[in-house]
């Protein structure tokens, strides 16, 4: 009997310690689900701001409550011009801003068949605390690099900032670009008319490239400058493409912003270096208008100003356009900087970029 009770003391020894032993389990499964477990927030951070629709003083985007501030970034050189390897100069305004807009500009740049959808999620690849504030640079820097985006809807566009926090109140951050409605394209387009709009520019531009392959950097610029301003005219009436260059190409009307997009597209296809500029334009009769202009490196590696849409001027009543009027602000330095002053904050919200030093004399043809 003493061995017998000895025995059966064993094994409630070992029933009590299996029973502590799942209980333990229970617990330690407990505590890593309440740490894989997380407090989840979404934040609608903002609408993005549109560089022609602050210099057109049009009404501003409506703005969340945790609405995107902008990291303000100043440089004190001129960035370097990149020609990339697709035969196009470009990424001028991406090497000003910080390193947290250049991967939000990168991740534009590279889900852009996915934005010409207007309704894809484009996840941003930082986890970065704080990114939002940095949204609204990338997408400056974005608009000024890229003329051939000409189908966003920047008030459509929202950008998500989704928090997570564990059981340590450890957070993570993700952030999605999403449409702000049904879709961020611009009213009238889907994905297939931009598909077909970008075949017929396209074709266009490729024409005009290899028309000029063989002729001078000057001739190019001029040839380029010349199609814009024989072939599209300044719309005096509201059209939601006047900004763009399917306003110029497809459309053939345009307002500022359009001209000089078209062109910057042409030379960007001639690897010409070539900016939009923003700020106020002093008109004939000394005005101050919300303007846009280019400014184009030569041979020389000077910039110098070209301005299509007053080298467009509307005619009232009959007549031509002299030959010579075409050409008042075609490659010109110093001599226009009392009647184009250029402003770096495009959008209006603090960010100043840094446009390159015009030359101070006009460019002077070189002889062959």
């Amino acid at each position: 009997m003493q061995k017998l009770f000895k025995k059966i003391k064993k094994e409630d020894g070992i029933a009590i310690s299996n029973v502590i032993m799942l209980v333990l389990i229970v617990i330690l499964l407990g505590i890593m689900i309440l740490l894989l477990s997380t407090n989840n927030t979404q934040i609608e951070n903002s609408n993005v701001r549109k560089a022609e629709d602050v210099h057109q003083n049009k009404n501003s985007v409506n703005i969340t409550e945790n609405s995107t501030s902008v990291n303000k970034v100043s440089t004190n050189s001129t960035p370097e011009v990149v020609v990339s390897n697709t035969g196009k100069a470009n990424r001028y305004f991406y090497n000003q801003i910080p390193k947290t807009s250049q991967i939000m500009y990168d991740d534009l740049v590279n889900h852009k068949a996915d934005l010409k959808t207007g309704v894809s999620a484009i996840t941003i690849s930082t986890k970065e605390e704080g990114a939002e504030d940095y949204f609204q640079t990338a997408y400056d820097a974005f608009d000024l690099d890229n003329p051939d985006v000409f189908y966003l809807e920047t008030n459509k566009i929202s950008l998500i900032t989704k928090t997570s926090t564990n059981f340590f109140r450890q957070s993570s951050y993700e952030y999605i670009i999403k449409p702000h409605g049904e879709d961020y394209l611009i009213d009238g387009l889907s994905e297939s008319i931009i598909l077909n709009a970008e075949e017929k520019i396209d074709a266009i531009v490729n024409q005009i490239v290899e028309s000029t392959s063989n002729a001078t950097t000057y001739d190019k610029v001029k040839y380029a400058h010349d199609y814009i301003i024989n072939n599209c005219e300044y719309n005096t009436e509201d059209n939601i493409h006047n900004k763009d260059m399917y306003g110029v190409f497809i459309n053939k009307k345009a307002v500022c912003e359009g001209y000089v997009k078209a062109l910057k597209y042409i030379l960007d296809k001639m690897d010409i270096p070539c900016l939009t500029i923003y700020g106020t334009g002093i008109n004939s009769e000394g005005s101050q208008e919300a303007h846009a202009w280019n400014a184009v490196m030569m041979e020389d590696n000077k910039w110098y100003v070209i301005d299509p849409t007053w080298d467009d001027p509307i005619i009232i009543g009959s007549g031509k356009i002299p030959e010579s009027s075409k050409y008042v602000n075609f490659l010109k330095g110093a001599s226009l900087s009392s009647t184009h002053i250029p402003d770096g904050d495009i959008s209006g919200t603090g960010q100043s970029f840094t446009y390159p030093e015009i030359s101070k004399e006009d460019y002077k043809k070189l002889s062959i």
